[in-house]
C-alpha cells in the first residue's frame, strides 16, 4: 500500500511537471491585429508575457507585454495591457509603512478583468499583493485604494479610501451609505457591486468571474474487463481456507462527472456506480484420520460499485489528455455469499458477504469522446461480520470510456 501511494504520487509529479496547459484563446498586437492561438494558461496570475503556439504543432513563441495589447482565453479570462498608478506598500509589519496614504509608483501591467462594462473592475495578483482597479465609461484605469499602515501606538490602521472612490462614481438610486461602507476589497464584495452597478444603469456586462465558475458535466458509459482475486482463510480452522486464484469478469460503469471550473479546468469530481461479479467455485479435499471427502466451495458476489474519484488532468493537446484518479470505494450489495457443499448438502452455514471501503488509483487518456484507464483497487474485506474470517479480494481493471453527454453549466 506504501509503495502504491508512493508510486500514484510520483506519477502526479512527473505529469505536472511534463504537461503543457495550453488553452484556445487569442491575442491583439501592437497593430491591433486579433490573432487566434494556444496560449499557455495563466491561472490565477497576472504575467508579464505570454506563450502562445499558432496551432497545436508549431513553436512555442513568448511575447512580452510591450508586445500584446490584450489577450484572453475564450469563456474564462481576459487580460488588458495598461500603464497605471500601483501602490506596492508592504503588509508585512515588519516593513510595514507608518504613511496612511499610498506610494504609487507607474508600472506597465497585465490586468485582468473581473467586471467588464459601462464601470469596469480589474486586478493584479502576485505573491503577497492584491490590487482592485476600476474604470467608469472612458476614463482612465485607477486603483481603488485601500492601505494597511502602523500607527504611532504600533497598532494596524487601514486606510479605506475606495469606499469613497466607489461611492463617487457609481451611482444608483438602490445604493445607500451603508452599502458603500460595508464594502470590503476583497474580490466578492467587489465584483457584486460593479455588477450591481451595471444592471441598475440597464448596462451590458460581463461577469468574467461567473463565467470561470462555470463547470462542466459529462456522463460517460465505461464498460471493462475485471482481472479479481480471491482468497478466504479461517483463523480456527484451517481446512476451510481456500485460494480461488483469478478470474477475468466485465464490468459495467456510468460515470457522472462534474470538471471544476479552476486551474484551467483541469480537476473533476465523478461518481460512477459500477455493476461487477465473482462468481467461482474450487474443488477442495477434506482430510482427516479415518477418511478423505471432496467437497466444493463456490463463491458468488455480486454488487453495485460506487466509486467517489478525484481526478487530475494534463493536456497533451486539444484533443488529448492524460489522467489520474484516486477514488474510495463503498458498494451495495446483491444477495452475495461464500458456500461450503458436499454432494449438494451444506457443510457449514453459507457465509454471507459484507464488504467495507476500499480504494483504488487509476492513470489513463481521453482522446475526444473516448478514454482508456488502467485501475487498481486495494484490498476489500469481504467478510467483515466474521471476525475468525479474513480475506484478500483484489481487483485491477482495464476500463474503456465514451462520453455521451458532455454540457457546461
Amino acid at each position: 500500500m506504501k509503495h502504491l501511494l508512493l508510486s500514484f504520487l510520483f506519477t502526479i509529479i512527473a505529469l505536472s511537471s511534463h504537461s503543457q496547459r495550453f488553452s484556445t484563446g487569442y491575442f491583439i498586437n501592437n497593430s491591433n491585429e486579433k490573432i487566434e492561438c494556444l496560449i499557455r494558461n495563466p491561472g490565477f496570475k497576472n504575467p508579464n508575457s505570454i506563450s502562445y503556439k499558432l496551432t497545436e504543432n508549431a513553436p512555442q513563441v513568448k511575447a512580452p507585454i510591450d508586445s500584446i495589447k490584450e489577450f484572453g482565453i475564450y469563456d474564462e479570462s481576459k487580460f488588458i495591457r495598461s500603464v497605471v498608478k500601483i501602490d506596492r506598500s508592504s503588509v508585512d509589519i515588519k516593513t510595514m509603512s507608518i504613511d496612511p496614504n499610498p506610494e504609487f509608483s507607474e508600472e506597465q501591467l497585465f490586468l485582468k478583468l473581473l467586471v467588464e462594462g459601462k464601470a469596469s473592475l480589474y486586478v493584479y495578483e502576485e505573491p503577497g499583493l492584491i490590487r482592485f482597479f476600476y474604470q467608469v465609461d472612458d476614463s482612465p484605469i485607477e486603483q481603488l485604494v485601500y492601505k494597511e499602515y502602523k500607527t504611532h501606538g504600533g497598532q494596524i490602521g487601514k486606510n479605506i479610501a475606495f469606499q469613497q472612490q466607489i461611492a463617487n462614481r457609481l451611482n444608483c438610486h438602490s445604493f445607500t451609505f451603508q452599502t458603500f461602507s460595508e464594502i470590503t476589497y476583497e474580490t466578492k464584495a467587489l465584483v457584486d457591486i460593479f455588477s450591481e452597478y451595471n444592471k441598475c444603469t440597464s448596462s451590458n456586462y460581463t461577469n468574467w468571474r461567473e463565467k470561470r465558475r462555470r463547470g462542466t458535466f459529462n456522463i460517460t458509459f465505461r464498460p471493462g474487463l475485471n482481472n479479481t482475486m480471491l482468497s478466504v482463510s479461517n483463523s480456527s480452522a484451517n481446512n476451510q481456507d481456500v485460494d480461488f486464484g483469478r478470474k477475468l469478469s466485465f464490468r459495467q460503469g456510468v460515470e457522472f462527472e462534474f470538471v471544476l471550473p479552476y486551474n484551467d479546468r483541469s480537476w473533476s469530481v465523478c461518481v460512477e456506480p459500477t455493476y461487477q461479479q465473482f462468481v467461482s467455485e474450487k474443488q477442495m479435499e477434506l482430510t482427516s484420520a479415518i477418511l478423505n471427502r471432496d467437497y466444493t466451495v463456490s463463491v458468488d458476489y455480486k454488487s453495485i460499485d460506487l466509486p467517489i474519484t478525484l481526478r487530475r488532468y494534463f493536456e497533451l493537446n486539444n484533443d488529448s489528455k492524460l489522467f489520474v484518479n484516486a477514488s474510495i470505494i463503498g458498494d451495495v450489495l446483491f444477495p452475495s455469499s461464500i458456500d461450503y457443499e458436499r454432494n449438494g448438502a451444506e457443510l457449514y452455514s453459507p457465509l454471507k458477504i459484507s464488504t467495507g471501503f476500499n480504494f483504488a488509483f487509476g492513470v489513463g487518456i481521453q482522446h475526444s469522446k473516448y478514454s482508456l484507464e488502467y485501475r487498481h483497487h486495494t484490498n476489500r474485506h469481504i467478510l467483515e461480520k466474521y471476525q475468525s474470517w479474513s480475506t484478500n479480494y483484489k481487483t485491477s481493471s482495464i476500463v474503456f470510456g465514451y462520453k455521451i453527454l458532455s454540457k457546461k453549466l
